[in-house]
C-alpha cells in the first residue's frame, strides 16, 4: 500500500551543497531499520551539472546502505526553471509511491527552488506541507556554520514549519575550531528552540570505505539521537 502522501516522512535539509546531507539521509534510514521500522531514503530530485548524479551514485549510494532498492529514479533538470510539467509530475508521484515512509534528501540548499514556473516558485517548504513532512537541517562545521544555520532556520520558522532538529558534520576540524562550532550550535538550539541532535565525522566522499553499512549504522547510532527523529516521523512500536 502507498503511503508516501501520508505524512511519516522527513525532509532532509542542508544550509549548503555538500554538507553531507547524502551520508546522513542514508544512514539515518538504515539505522532506523535497526530498530524495527521499514522506511526508504529517496533523493528525488536534483540539478546538472552534478557528476555523482549524472553516475547516478546518491540514490545507489542510498540504496546500497539501506539495502533496498527502489524502483523510482531521481529526476534530473538542468536549473529549477527547466522542471517540466512532466518532470514535476514525475517527482511528486514517486513521493506519492514510495512503500513506506520516506527519509527524504532535498537538492542544494534551503531556499532553492525546486521548481520556477512563470511567476511561481516552489521550494523544500512546499513539499514538505503537501506532504506533512518535518524537516531535518544539516550543515558543515566551518566558520561559516552558525550565520548559515542561522539564516536557514530563521527562513524555515518564518514559513512556520516543524524542524526538528538539526546536526553538524565536521571534515578534519581543528579542536580548537570544533570547541567553538560546537558551542555555537547550543547557542542556536538554546535561541532558536530547536533540538540540536549530534555531530558526524563526515567525509565529502561517499564511497570511502567508512562508509560501508555497518560503520555508518554505528556511527549514527554513536553520534546523533535518533529519538525525536522517529517520533517526529509518527515512528512508535
Amino acid at each position: 500500500m502507498s503511503i508516501g502522501a501520508d505524512g511519516n516522512g522527513l525532509l532532509i535539509l542542508g544550509t549548503e551543497a555538500d554538507c553531507g546531507k547524502t551520508v546522513i539521509t542514508a544512514g539515518l534510514a538504515a539505522a532506523i531499520q535497526t530498530l524495527g521500522f521499514r522506511v526508504q531514503a529517496y533523493k528525488p530530485l536534483e540539478f546538472l551539472p552534478n557528476v555523482s548524479l549524472v553516475r547516478g551514485l546518491d540514490q545507489q549510494f542510498h540504496n546500497r546502505i539501506t539495502q533496498q532498492f527502489l524502483h523510482a529514479e531521481t529526476a534530473l533538470a538542468d536549473s529549477p526553471w527547466d522542471v517540466t510539467a512532466s518532470t514535476w509530475h514525475k517527482v511528486i508521484e514517486s513521493l506519492k509511491a514510495l512503500e513506506f515512509p520516506g527519509i527524504i534528501e532535498s537538492p542544494m540548499q534551503v531556499g532553492m527552488p525546486w521548481r520556477i514556473q512563470g511567476q511561481t516558485l516552489i521550494d523544500a517548504v512546499d513539499i514538505a506541507r503537501q506532504f506533512n513532512y518535518p524537516i531535518l537541517l544539516v550543515g558543515r562545521a566551518e566558520p561559516a556554520f552558525m550565520a548559515r544555520m542561522r539564516l536557514a532556520l530563521e527562513y524555515l520558522q518564518s514559513r512556520q514549519m516543524n524542524v526538528i532538529g538539526f546536526i553538524k558534520n565536521h571534515v578534519q576540524t581543528p579542536v580548537e575550531a570544533m570547541d567553538a562550532i560546537s558551542a555555537e550550535a547550543m547557542l542556536l538550539a538554546q535561541h532558536y528552540t530547536v533540538p540540536f541532535l549530534g555531530e558526524m565525522p563526515y567525509s565529502p566522499s561517499i564511497s570511502v570505505a567508512s562508509r560501508q553499512q555497518g560503520n555508518l549504522i554505528r556511527l549514527i547510532q554513536d553520534n546523533i539521537d535518533l529519538l525525536p527523529i522517529q517520533f517526529g516521523m509518527g515512528l512508535t512500536l
